[in-house]
């Protein structure tokens, strides 16, 4: 997986390519270590370019998202896959942005 991180002047936005596995959990860490430390309070997950989804990858992703969200930080995934927004949706619909 790919992960790169573009820095908006309103926003930290994540941009994931290939299969999402394991490796989101520290990717989104960081993420929200930078956002929090820019003064940032909106962080966007763009999954546009995840090509497949490991299970593990899920549970890790819902985490960031709550953990985003403790910091007072808007947290949005956009573009995710049919199978993940289905999930996110049923847990928090705000959590969906343009998908």
């Amino acid at each position: 997986m790919t992960i790169t991180e573009h820095i908006h002047q309103d926003r930290l936005e994540v941009r994931f390519k290939g299969i999402l596995d394991h490796t989101v959990g520290p990717a989104c860490e960081r993420a929200i270590r930078h956002a929090h430390a820019l003064g940032h309070k909106r962080l966007q997950l763009n999954l546009a370019d995840v090509t497949a989804v490991e299970k593990v990858s899920l549970g890790t992703l819902c985490f960031a998202l709550h953990t985003v969200r403790q910091l007072g930080i808007e947290g949005t995934v956009l573009n995710a896959p049919d199978d993940i927004k289905t999930i996110l949706s049923e847990l928090d619909s705000t959590a969906i942005g343009r998908c």
